[in-house]
């Protein structure tokens, strides 16, 4: 959940954080929970989540050879908004913002200008939907990505952005496969290949994460599966096609066993792991995945990013 919602504006005496509205209107939301409670006694509802995203604003991107004063010169006479399309202000969800709605930017704009500025693994996370999204033709192919920016990303930002969307792969089908694949390189382990399909005794089985490493001489490769293991799996409902939690979890405790008798090492990690790389270092290390042969004192991969 993003801590804001950023917005451009062109008048520099806007610039900053809004206060941070009720989602309840003009009724307290002290008034409010009185009511919700006593309508359901068991849900734990604090007031302080009754509050929309504040927005923050900030003035549009700088062109190179341009300065703030002649791009607000510029921007005063509106140039360029016949292009953009318009969002109306529900589609944003609970944020407050204007009734005739936002403007929204060309991704070739606020991709890279965004990107540039997260963290790796949620950047690689953003940039590896688009990639998937591209590759499926809900997104136009028409220019490169790699360019995207250069006309005014700084030296550094264009580093991390570039370094992002090289690393970035379509394959991966979640967020969690992606921070999970940006963490372990990040740890400097040896890259898995991604969506491998492996046949079973109980059929083909498609697995997020494998290794393939050199058996001892005369031996098979050995194998190592790495599976990321979200909640939605068990809890949401368009994921569980009409299961029980405790049937889709059976069936998952067979599809491993029967990935095991192939031979293959299988190890898993969700979300509670993620936030505290250490525990999913430990797991593949135990699992036997091993770091690259540059990185094998274990320290984490400089990149764009070793600065934060």
């Amino acid at each position: 959940m993003p801590q804001h919602v950023i917005l451009r504006t062109t008048d520099p005496s806007l610039v900053g954080i809004s206060r941070r509205g009720s989602m309840t209107g003009t009724t307290s939301r002290d008034s409010w929970l009185l009511g919700y409670r006593a309508g359901h006694p068991h849900d734990d509802v604090s007031a302080a989540v009754l509050l929309n995203l504040p927005t923050r604003r900030i003035e549009p991107v700088l062109p190179h050879g341009m300065t703030r004063a002649g791009l607000r010169k510029a921007q005063r006479g509106d140039a360029g908004v016949a292009t953009q399309v318009r969002v109306p202000m529900t589609a944003l969800g609970s944020v407050n913002g204007p009734a005739q709605g936002y403007r929204a930017e060309p991704v070739e704009l606020a991709l890279p200008d965004t990107v540039s500025r997260m963290a790796f693994r949620n950047a690689v996370a953003v940039l590896d939907a688009l990639l998937g999204r591209r590759a499926s033709g809900h997104l136009p192919s028409s220019s490169e990505p790699l360019t995207w920016g250069e006309d005014f990303l700084s030296q550094r930002l264009t580093a991390r952005w570039r370094a992002a969307l090289v690393f970035a792969d379509g394959a991966a089908e979640s967020p969690g496969e992606s921070v999970s694949r940006a963490l372990i390189h990040e740890q400097g382990f040896v890259p898995p290949a991604l969506q491998v399909r492996v046949a079973t005794d109980l059929g083909e089985e498609r697995v997020d994460f494998e290794w393939t490493l050199p058996g001892r001489s005369g031996h098979a490769p050995r194998r190592i599966v790495g599976e990321f293991d979200g909640r939605g799996k068990y809890f949401d409902e368009t994921m569980l096609e009409g299961r029980t939690a405790k049937e889709v979890h059976y069936a998952e405790k067979l599809r491993e066993d029967a990935l095991r008798r192939t031979g293959r090492k299988v190890v898993r990690w969700g979300w509670a792991d993620l936030s505290t790389p250490d525990i999913l270092t430990k797991r593949l290390l135990r699992a036997g995945v091993p770091r690259s042969s540059s990185r094998a004192d274990g320290q984490p991969r400089r990149s764009p990013w070793a600065d934060e």
